[in-house]
């Protein structure tokens, strides 16, 4: 099976390159929902911590907490069963990454529009995650692990200054 130019460079260049290009990757995912209205698009769970707690906490709630478990629920273990159970075939790994993502967003219920969002990020996170299963630098748990934690690292950081 010959692969693409894009799937050679991804599985071959640096981890930190291949972390960019992810990032980038969400970042586009997210531009178009930046201008979309979302009616109550606010973590509710997060803003009680945050009275509670204070910021510190969400911070590493939403920084640690979230994306490791998040990450061993949402890509390692769906992708790992539904690959196991299907065996590795293209219909197991289009099934994995299909539920890896519908149910990373409906984790994420706060609006429609986040939901779509945190579908779309959820492909996104769920097909790095195959492909880094081919990389040979970080386990792909590590690789999703990392950009997710980024990810929500940055978001608190726009969140902060906006």
């Amino acid at each position: 099976m010959k692969k693409s130019k894009l799937i050679y460079f991804l599985l071959n260049t640096h981890i930190a390159i291949f972390l960019g290009v992810c990032f980038l990757a969400q970042l586009l995912i997210d531009i178009p929902f930046l201008f979309v209205s979302g009616e109550n698009a606010t973590n509710d769970s997060l803003e009680m911590i945050k009275q509670t707690s204070g910021k510190a906490m969400v911070f590493f709630a939403a920084v640690i907490l979230a994306p490791v478990f998040e990450t061993i629920i949402y890509q390692f273990s769906v992708i790992k069963i539904i690959t196991w159970v299907i065996k590795n075939t293209a219909w197991s790994f289009s099934i994995a990454i299909t539920a890896s993502a519908f149910l990373f967003a409906l984790s994420h219920p706060y609006s429609i529009y986040y939901q779509i969002n945190t579908f779309l990020v959820g492909l996104l996170y769920a097909i790095i995650f195959l492909i880094s299963q081919y990389r040979k630098d970080w386990p792909a748990f590590l690789v999703v692990l990392v950009l997710h934690a980024s990810w929500n690292l940055f978001a608190c950081i726009m969140d902060e200054l906006i």
